[in-house]
Order: structure tokens, then sequence, then C-alpha cells
């Protein structure tokens, strides 16, 4: 979790530094920097991101990295939905290797048939699909480790996955 957190932390920082031509010393200036017009670009931006893991073993180096880059997301206020409206009014954070996502006083709950809950679970599982689709890579000498990773990223997709709207528990719809 420290390594992904700091390896990624100064990779978004020195992204965006060479995209834009800034010179942020840290998460805090490129939040500042954003323009609220540059939101999409910049969550466009941090999914250029390419991460590789050369000997993924147990996969857990690449679960970390997803989480941390959804969470820096959030963060830095680019997180949205598909209609590009903002999660502003949650925040989404990285405790003991697992993502959370609270409102202003309590843990996010999923709640079927509630809009505003169906939307930040279906723009969770929509952004960490995108993540792992097109950022995480991963190679190991022993094929079943690559499997592995595979698994624990499906696994880590499927705790937001994408409920009926209609309120039905436990249906997902297809990715």
């Amino acid at each position: 979790m420290y390594m992904s957190r700091e390896s990624i932390r100064r990779a978004v920082m020195e992204k965006f530094n060479r995209h834009y031509g800034w010179k942020c010393a840290d998460l805090t200036d490129v939040y500042n920097a954003i323009a609220p017009s540059q939101r999409r670009n910049a969550n466009e931006l941090v999914n250029s991101l390419k991460i590789c893991d050369p000997a993924v073993g147990s996969g857990h180096f690449p679960v970390s990295a997803l989480n941390e880059i959804i969470a820096i997301k959030s963060e830095l206020q680019i997180l949205m939905d598909q209609d590009g409206r903002l999660l502003k009014d949650y925040e989404i954070t990285v405790e003991n290797d697992e993502l959370s996502a609270w409102t202003k006083t309590d843990l996010f709950v999923y709640r079927p048939g509630n809009k505003e809950s169906q939307r930040v679970q279906e723009t969770l599982f929509r952004e960490k699909a995108t993540v792992i689709e097109n950022c995480l890579f991963g190679v190991d000498i022993n094929p079943k480790s690559v499997a592995i990773r595979r698994l624990r990223l499906w696994i880590e997709l499927l705790k937001n996955a994408q409920y009926r709207q209609d309120g039905e528990e436990g249906s997902n719809r297809e990715p």
C-alpha cells in the first residue's frame, strides 16, 4: 500500500506537470491548479497512466494501485459520473488496503432503489473498470500468478458491481 501510494501520487503529479507545464510540488498544488473546465480532461489524464507490475505474484500491488488511483481522483475532485456530475459530496479513501466512500458524516452504504446511491455505486464500478482495463498491467514468470492477479482485480471490481436500478438487490447488470 505504501509503495503504491507514494509511486502513484508522484506519477500523477508529474503527469499533470508535464502535460500542463505546471510546477506543482504535491497533489494539493495539482488540485488547486485544476480549473473546473479541466476536470473531465484531468480525469482522462489520470486514466492515461500505465502501471506495470513486473512480478505480480499475489496481485496485491495492482489492487493497491487501483484503489489509490480512485482515491486520488476523489482527492482532486475529478471523480465524476457518466453525465459529468462530480462525486463532490463524497470522500473516497484507502484505509487498511480497502477503498471506502464517505459522506460528510458516515460510511457510504449502497441502498437499492436510491438514485444517488445508484449513481455513486455505478460511478465507482465504471471508474474501477476503466482503470483496470487501461492502466494496470502485470507479468510474472508463473502463469498462475497472472491468473491470481486477474481474479483479485475482478473481485475488487465486483465490490462496486452495478445493481439493477429497480432496486432488486443481488441482481447484477452486465458491465
